[in-house]
């Protein structure tokens, strides 16, 4: 009854689409699936997943461009923080500023708030609310896995940008403070883009977080 998981890069900014599953019932949780809507689909069913949720970081094109589409083939609705529906309703509008592909509509969404928990099997995933590169960015926390998905938060050495609309280097700075450095320096730390690090890597070697320093437009992705 372990917490595994797979990232899947996908589209042009390279989004890590995650898979997320309880091994023993096979309940997956698609995070963040921002293109290639063949490729993600056919994974899980490679791996005999049964989705039970899919949920996004953020309401940002790169991560939720085919969301509505495997939402629809699963008869699920797509989970995100309350604070970013009004981002969702932009994400046309982002796909046309970056050169993005069209996104698919999603037209039923329901709330993820901090400190609830996505249940997959007998797993749960604790979210937790980050705002800072939007209003509504969430981290997905497993205890037992000792891993976090962190979306556009962090990256390896680096950090969220927020020098874009409802970003907000003041936000950016508690949540790293009160989320990310509140967390064991082996947790696994899983961004939207990149490589995955931990956070005692972070503590140590990132700039934005050794003194946290105030975060601004140095961010990598939008």
């Amino acid at each position: 009854m372990e917490i595994r998981f797979e990232a899947i890069p996908v589209g042009l900014l390279e989004t890590n689409c995650y898979l997320i599953w309880e091994d023993s019932s096979g309940s997956a949780l698609i995070l963040d699936p921002g293109d290639e809507l063949s490729r993600i689909v056919k994974r899980a069913r490679e791996l005999q997943l049964r989705v039970s949720a899919i949920a996004l970081t953020h309401a940002h094109v790169d991560h939720a461009g085919v969301a509505g589409s495997i939402a629809e083939m699963f008869g699920l609705p797509v989970l995100l923080h309350p604070a970013d529906l009004a981002l969702l309703e932009t994400i046309p509008f982002q796909a046309t500023l970056y050169g993005l592909p069209e996104p698919d509509p999603i037209h039923e969404t329901a709330p993820l708030r901090d400190g609830e928990h996505i249940v997959l099997g007998k797993q749960r995933l604790e979210v937790r609310h980050t705002p800072g590169h939007s209003p509504g960015s969430v981290c997905i926390v497993s205890q037992s896995a000792r891993t976090a998905w962190v979306g556009d938060l962090v990256f390896r050495g680096s950090v969220g940008r927020t020098d874009i609309p409802g970003g907000s280097p003041q936000d950016l700075s508690k949540s790293l403070r009160e989320v990310i450095l509140s967390l064991p320096d082996e947790f696994r730390l899983c961004p939207g883009h990149g490589p995955e690090t931990t956070v005692g890597e972070e503590r140590c070697g990132n700039p934005f977080l050794r003194g946290l320093i105030q975060p601004h437009a140095h961010g990598e992705e939008p």
